[in-house]
């Protein structure tokens, strides 16, 4: 008898701890911007928020600009809130649960309509995604 109430301490004890982040102590769970991305693509560094996750590319805001930076471009790759790189850099394509991971992360955990990613471009005065390619 004496053991069993030993194991039932030690179980409830367990049960009252927590593990890993919560909400409380996660940033990007404080609002509603989405995670900081660091990432080398080409010759260029950027470091922006994580807008929409995609199957092909990343949109990123940075500054004042929104971005849509291929995976295949991607050399290196840090989201500075969250601890894992999920399949990013030396371009690689992330599979689909670490997208999927990604975009819980996101601003737009949900994706984009062509008519909310209309409005988003004019927002920041543009007509287009910033790219690598661009002048």
């Amino acid at each position: 008898m004496h053991r069993l109430s030993g194991l039932v301490v030690l179980a409830l004890s367990i049960g009252g701890c927590r593990y890993g982040t919560s909400a409380e102590t996660f940033p990007p769970a404080q609002g509603p911007e989405g995670v900081t991305v660091r990432l080398e693509a080409g010759s260029m560094g950027l470091r922006g928020e994580l807008i929409e996750v995609r199957v092909e590319a990343i949109l990123l805001r940075v500054g004042g600009q929104i971005w849509l930076v291929d995976y295949e471009d991607i050399g290196s790759a840090r989201l500075e809130q969250y601890a894992e790189d999920l399949g990013m850099g030396s371009g690689r394509t992330p599979g689909e649960g670490d997208r999927r991971e990604l975009g819980l992360l996101a601003r737009f955990p949900q994706g984009m309509s062509p008519d909310l990613v209309d409005q988003l471009l004019r927002v920041h005065g543009q007509t287009r995604f910033r790219t690598l390619g661009d002048p």
